[in-house]
């Protein structure tokens, strides 16, 4: 994370799978988690902490058993919590 001209201690990034890679699974989890936060407060809605970390953990759970395809590393990851689980 060593680019000139950009502050690696304040960058952020939205792609949930790159903070995966880069910085780990549990990283990526706490990205989620603050993904979720943040669009779900600047919409008015308070969510309890505790169902937000428990989706972030079946999230990441899926990314490090491989159930997550290539395709949905693209903007999509950060907006599957919007999806509904179908039985």
């Amino acid at each position: 994370m060593g680019i000139p001209g950009v502050d690696g201690l304040r960058t952020q990034t939205n792609h949930v799978m790159e903070t995966a890679a880069v910085l780990g699974i549990e990283a990526a989890r706490a990205k989620i988690i603050q993904q979720i936060d943040e669009t779900m407060s600047s919409h008015g809605m308070a969510i309890d902490t505790r169902h937000m970390m428990l989706l972030a953990d079946c999230m990441s759970y899926k990314v490090m058993a491989g159930l997550v395809s290539p395709v949905l590393s693209a903007p999509s990851v950060p907006v599957l919590f919007h999806v509904t689980h179908r039985a």
